[in-house]
């Protein structure tokens, strides 16, 4: 794979890039010879998806961003994972999800930042749901689809009485929450 930034350059490659319109970067990097494109932006702020419309390399892919699809049929992947993107979710990509075994996302603290606080559910005996979003993404297509999750719950046998293990992790809630997807 060649990547631009290994030939040697006065200036940072972001800021020789950064001036190109989209067709010209897309040039760029088929006369670059570039094999494998890969976004990492997606629908974020100065993003370049328009280079990507423009197929510009052979091969591309779609990761980090917001986890969801791009909805560029001119990607070719997007790069993820069994829980993130379960089986039958895949006519919801423009893209062809390419599931990793392991994490598709992997978090690290900054140092100092401290332990992590216990699990409120530890002492309350409930989950307690939450959402950090934008006001705009809140609909009745959202709404219907956390209708549904608590439903699901719910109908988890002994949800009333089940207390949470002592370290309770994402996967033990995954499982409480959608059977389905592990």
């Amino acid at each position: 794979m060649a990547c631009p930034h290994q030939r040697p350059h006065p200036a940072p490659p972001q800021s020789r890039l950064q001036g190109l319109s989209d067709e010209a970067l897309a040039q760029r990097i088929r006369d670059d010879g570039i094999d494998i494109l890969v976004d990492v932006a997606g629908h974020t702020a100065g993003n370049r998806l328009q280079v990507f419309a423009r197929k510009p390399a052979p091969v591309s892919l779609h990761w980090l961003d917001f986890g969801y699809t791009t909805g560029l049929s001119a990607i070719d992947y997007y790069l993820t994972d069994w829980p993130t993107v379960p089986q039958g979710s895949e006519a919801l990509f423009s893209e062809t999800p390419w599931r990793l075994d392991g994490p598709g996302l992997v978090y690290r603290p900054a140092e100092g930042m401290g332990e992590v606080s216990p699990l409120p559910a530890e002492k309350k005996g409930h989950l307690t749901f939450g959402s950090l979003t934008r006001a705009v993404r809140i609909n009745h297509h959202t709404v219907r689809v956390w209708a549904e999750l608590l439903k699901q719950f719910r109908r988890t046998p002994g949800h009333q009485q089940r207390r949470l293990p002592h370290r309770c992790d994402a996967r033990i809630l995954g499982r409480a929450l959608c059977p389905a997807w592990h």
